[in-house]
């Protein structure tokens, strides 16, 4: 058995709905279908689980953590950047580029609640071309982080 030492948990966004949590499982639909590149899922999967995994806490802190991803079954090492300090720290973006077409980004922040450590999901969207809302989920991200802090909105233990 594999200890955890972190917990990955999907907050809700301001329609109500946990739309990072519902866009990494579209992939995984998408993914089933054929649509998806089947080896960036099981890429994407493998690097949420890293985190979690992790002794260090939190990762990505203070400046971009890298690392190597190995997908055994395909014989693939893929070292990336996984994670990205945002500037409205402290919010990161967790990071898995494969191909041009999947940049991959999810918007998130680390907090500690009643002893446990916690990456914060907001967010989760495919960069192309011109469209990048990173800036507008990381405030987003930033505001919620904040409301926590002051008390003002209740931690969703999942």
């Amino acid at each position: 058995m594999v200890y955890t030492m972190n917990n990955n948990i999907f907050l809700k966004d301001e329609k109500g709905e946990k739309q990072a949590l519902n866009f990494i499982w579209d992939l995984y639909d998408k993914a089933e279908q054929g649509d998806v590149d089947v080896t960036f899922v099981k890429l994407l999967q493998l690097a949420l689980e890293h985190i979690e995994k992790a002794e260090t806490f939190p990762l990505g802190k203070n400046e971009i953590y890298n690392t190597t991803l190995t997908l055994e079954e395909n014989g693939i090492n893929k070292k990336i950047d996984l994670i990205k300090p945002l500037l409205n720290s402290p919010v990161c973006e967790l990071r898995m580029d494969w191909y041009p077409e999947y940049c991959f980004r999810a918007i998130f922040f680390p907090y500690k609640h009643e002893g446990e450590n916690y990456y914060c999901f907001t967010k989760a969207f495919f960069k192309k071309g011109r469209y990048n809302p990173t800036d507008l989920f990381r405030d987003q991200a930033k505001q919620i982080y904040t409301r926590f802090l002051m008390k003002q909105q209740i931690f969703p233990s999942n």
